[in-house]
């Protein structure tokens, strides 16, 4: 998906805008809503050309599809978009607020609810003050993305109390309240309901300790650099709010009930409601703090407060690197990026698994998907049989994979925060120039052979592939590094640590055909992720 972006057009000369009194259209709140203009010129004279009577008519256009809002006149209702390795930090520094009572509110819509610690409010300092949308990484089918938040070390999760059954999901509006008493007990209310812990027997507030919980300001879209960086915001945030007490249910339910602050609200410390300001207009003094925008933040407009509207404004990843199908021919996609089920989902989310179509997948040649640098090679893990194990090797515990050989890998590094990983390889397959490569420091190519399709360290042979935002190599990456050597008591140790040795990113392959489950052709795709189901090919069929 691509943001929209209006342009409000300007008409050439002295000219003068006033509001149309003779035409006023009110808002919910009764105020007038500023989106109707006429003109006329600075020196009085009532002649204007038609191009510039056609102008104003534009403009005039613009502005009623740019939803200029009523609370703060001249303004066009927007939200910050949050994608890889974008945050905002604002001025507000948390020792206004840590270790008393408070509450902070906001708005916000998923992007992608399966991937992995999406930390929404955080810090930028020492410390823990984090709100995040949480997805367990465990494969199953029945968990959804919930809310955690952690105040100084003590924290609690909390599923979507409205839909159990689906938790918190993408492209729709939610209001989140997280209120601190007086005696420190936090509570979190979704859309003006309040919550139950996770796992907590029913209970609905949670016990905090005192003291300085976070140093540092406020950030919005992750946490402060050295803690886990790829804990990434995806989606939409508006209306953060900072206040000087709990909020009560009353003030809760006007908050959702009203799609934007006004900046007036009683208790308000400070507010960020993103909206774009037109001509010489202002935020009221509690909106107008100053934020530092990292990476590609952006706002997007204008917004309409409806789920599809506004999820239509999501702005899609960006990557350097323009990606091209690893494979040649029909494959079939039997596992699709940020799934509700299977293993993509956590820090694995951004991932699409593919068998070959039109025969055996094992032995089908895999190509690299754009120029880059080759930094690990991995081709001697046995993959005659699915789900292989090392000789000698223990179970830690019956049938979880423990000594399963670790999957044959071509691991390529095309930018800074940019790796594709092609997982699952067959034994051998990786062709000696590639490993010379990797030894030497010279480039792969776009469209080069790096291996063959196999089935190490899975059931059945397939194509696994990952871009990757960071990754933990081995303390000696190179070719075949030590691996699946049995370890006592059990299992054995891996060179990539098995915690969150990588986190994947959302990726778009460019310039191929696709012909979703259930259709009769295949068409032609600019760039997109693969998505379940789809027979995906890198030539016209």
């Amino acid at each position: 998906m691509s943001g929209q972006r209006i342009t409000i057009l300007r008409a050439e000369g002295p000219q003068t805008a006033v509001r149309n009194a003779s035409a006023p259209r009110t808002c919910r709140n009764g105020q007038p809503a500023v989106d109707s203009w006429r003109t006329g010129s600075a020196s009085g004279d009532p002649s204007m050309s038609w191009r510039c009577v056609l102008l104003l008519l534009a403009a005039v256009v613009l502005l009623t599809q740019c939803g200029v809002t009523c609370d703060e006149p001249n303004t066009v209702d927007a939200a910050l978009n949050l994608r890889t390795g974008d945050w905002v930090d604002t001025d507000f520094n948390l020792n206004q607020i840590v270790g008393q009572a408070h509450s902070i509110s906001f708005r916000f819509m998923l992007q992608h609810p399966n991937s992995y610690y999406n930390n929404i409010i955080g810090e930028s300092g020492s410390g823990i003050y984090t709100i995040s949308k949480n997805t367990s990484a465990s494969g199953g089918c029945t968990d959804r993305a919930t809310l955690s938040v952690n105040f100084g070390g003590t924290g609690g999760v909390w599923p979507n109390i409205n839909d159990l059954a689906n938790g918190f999901r993408p492209n729709r509006w939610y209001h989140i309240a997280v209120t601190v008493d007086n005696q420190l007990k936090l509570r979190l209310y979704v859309d003006g309901v309040l919550g139950i812990i996770q796992n907590s027997g029913f209970q609905t507030s949670l016990q905090l300790s005192g003291g300085t919980w976070a140093g540092g300001a406020l950030r919005f879209g992750r946490r402060k650099n050295s803690v886990n960086p790829p804990e990434q915001f995806y989606g939409l945030l508006d209306d953060v709010a900072v206040w000087d007490h709990a909020l009560s249910q009353n003030e809760i339910n006007s908050l959702q009930n009203n799609h934007k602050l006004s900046g007036n609200e009683s208790g308000l410390i400070a507010g960020w409601n993103f909206n774009v300001l037109l001509g010489g207009a202002t935020h009221p003094p509690k909106h107008g703090r100053p934020l530092a925008f990292n990476g590609n933040a952006a706002r997007v407009w204008p917004l309409s407060g409806k789920n599809e509207e506004d999820a239509a404004k999501m702005l899609f990843e960006q990557h350097a690197t323009k990606l091209s199908l690893p494979v040649k021919g029909n494959w079939i996609v039997n596992q699709g990026s940020d799934s509700d089920c299977g293993s993509h989902r956590g820090y694995a989310s951004f991932c699409v698994d593919m068998y070959y179509a039109d025969g055996p997948t094992r032995g089908q040649p895999i190509y690299a998907a754009a120029d880059g640098t080759v930094v690990l090679v991995r081709d001697g893990s046995a993959d005659d049989v699915g789900n292989q194990q090392v000789p000698g090797c223990t179970e830690c515990t019956e049938g979880d994979g423990s000594c399963g050989y670790i999957s044959n890998e071509v691991l390529i590094q095309h930018a800074p925060t940019e790796f594709s990983s092609y997982l699952h390889l067959k034994q051998g397959s990786v062709p000696q120039a590639i490993k010379d490569k990797l030894a030497g420091g010279q480039p792969v190519l776009r469209g080069e052979k790096i291996g063959e399709a196999g089935q190490s360290g899975t059931g059945g042979a397939h194509l696994h592939f990952a871009y990757l935002w960071t990754v933990t190599l081995p303390a000696n990456p190179g070719i075949n590094p030590p691996a699946d050597t049995p370890t006592s008591p059990c299992g054995y140790t891996p060179s990539v640590p098995d915690s969150k040795p990588l986190v994947t990113r959302p990726f778009l392959f460019s310039e191929y055909w696709a012909k979703p489950q259930g259709a009769s052709a295949f068409e032609f795709i600019p760039a997109a992720t693969p998505q379940l189901g789809d027979t995906v090919r890198d030539t016209s069929p």
